[in-house]
């Protein structure tokens, strides 16, 4: 009976195969931290500062912002997020909660700018990037300058690119959008 040789060379040497096991562990294991945490790859989610923000008025410095891509036009104060466990946590990713339940808090959003070119309205126009969605919402000036109050109410959990034009104007921010915190 002839039996297959095997030829030393042919088969991987143990180091080999101890760095193959180690790359896919190193593989592996990020990606399934990212899918249970904020899975930036599929969720491009937007940088939320917890530092002071140098260019706000003394009031807003402490409050968690987040500036506008791509020029940082717009920055958004994050007023709700007080009422979520998320600055405890120093959160990087840019969060927001769904209004598909009812709250104590509202997501309330103060967007501010120091340019000249705005208008006397914001439209907000959210777009879900992971599956088909949108909603839209307009804000008048507040009287104390280029400040615009608003709700941004986002109907369903995922991920949501969230778009604000106040005459030439535009900003954008995306969220990771959660039924429950």
């Amino acid at each position: 009976m002839n039996r297959p040789t095997r030829h030393p060379s042919a088969l991987p040497h143990p180091n080999v195969l101890g760095c193959l096991a180690a790359a896919s562990l190193l593989i592996t294991g990020p990606s399934a931290a990212a899918a249970s945490n904020t899975n930036h790859a599929s969720c491009p989610v937007s940088h939320v500062h917890y530092s002071s923000d140098p260019t706000a008025a003394s009031g807003l410095r402490m409050i968690p912002w987040i500036a506008t891509s791509p020029s940082g036009g717009f920055h958004a104060y994050l007023f709700f997020y007080g009422g979520t466990p998320w600055p405890r946590h120093h959160l990087q990713g840019a969060r927001i909660f769904t209004t598909v339940k009812p709250r104590s808090i509202n997501p309330k959003i103060l967007w501010t700018t120091t340019r000249p070119q705005t208008g006397p309205t914001l439209l907000i126009s959210g777009k879900r990037l992971d599956k088909p969605g949108h909603f839209s919402s307009r804000y008048p000036r507040a009287s104390s300058g280029n400040q615009y109050p608003s709700y941004v109410e986002v109907p369903a959990a995922g991920c949501w690119r969230v778009t604000v034009t106040s005459g030439k104007l535009k900003g954008a921010i995306t969220f990771k959008a959660v039924n429950s915190f």
